[in-house]
């Protein structure tokens, strides 16, 4: 399948699905940059989606075939920045938990140094009411998909010792529903 091109607060993205992840952001009033800067990762070109305000690179794909694990694995390592998570990947957007019914972690990626060697590390990550995501403590499911095993890496977990706020949940619902056919804006109504 290909994507569709989308027209969303002045920027083209690739794709519906970017374009939903930016409503998301901008129900959260997050601010957000849409492929900033590209990149040579692991020798070879990269451009990121999104970057946020805390400095996480964000890498957004409809389908496990088209995420490219090896580039993900060299970027985690060679983007810059020190955010955590340095880069985040988010597949397609799930219906929003209820409240007090956990939340969506999504696969996140840090290079650490240990004993001088950088070394990738994965974790996963949930949205606060700021937008930002942050390390989801525990986690109710086998643990993360490490790296290079072929486990999905775009289907979020669903934290069930955390909870949704109505604001984020509203801000999944949100993006889940923009429109963007027949001149719809993809807006808040």
């Amino acid at each position: 399948m290909t994507a569709i091109e989308t027209l969303y607060r002045g920027c083209r993205f690739r794709s519906r699905l970017e374009a939903r992840w930016a409503c998301f952001w901008d129900h959260l009033e997050t601010r957000w940059e849409y492929e900033p800067q590209g990149f040579v990762v692991g020798g070879r070109p990269y451009l990121p989606d999104f970057r946020l305000p805390n400095g996480t690179w964000v890498e957004v794909k409809g389908a496990e075939a088209d995420l490219d694990h090896g580039l993900m694995l060299a970027a985690a390592e060679d983007l810059p920045g020190d955010a955590d998570p340095r880069l985040l990947i988010l597949g397609p957007m799930p219906e929003p938990p209820g409240l007090n019914r956990g939340n969506w972690a999504w696969l996140g990626f840090d290079a650490i140094e240990h004993d001088g060697e950088v070394i990738v590390t994965d974790s996963w990550w949930e949205f606060d009411e700021d937008g930002l995501p942050w390390v989801a403590r525990e986690t109710s499911c086998a643990p993360p998909p490490s790296m290079g095993n072929g486990a999905e890496w775009l289907t979020p977990v669903l934290n069930m010792t955390g909870e949704t706020s109505a604001l984020v949940a509203a801000a999944y619902r949100a993006g889940r529903s923009a429109r963007f056919e027949h001149g719809e804006s993809g807006a808040k109504r």
